[in-house]
């Protein structure tokens, strides 16, 4: 199990403000680009993502 620090913890709404795109653009990364990161866990509200994951994965592909 990976440890991931409270701050790191992210939404769709905080992954789309990190990489500077609106909510739809970071939901459609999701279907775009097959090495986007996973979430680590699913909610009824929504998928949560590793920031850290999304950043490395942003600077990968340049939108960081």
């Amino acid at each position: 199990m990976v440890e991931v620090e409270l701050e790191d913890l992210a939404g769709i709404e905080e992954v789309a403000d990190f990489l500077k795109v609106t909510k739809l653009k970071a939901l459609g990364f999701r279907d775009e680009y097959s090495d986007f990161p996973r979430p680590l866990r699913v909610l009824q509200d929504g998928a949560l993502y590793d920031l850290r994951e999304i950043k490395a994965w942003g600077i990968m592909h340049q939108l960081c």
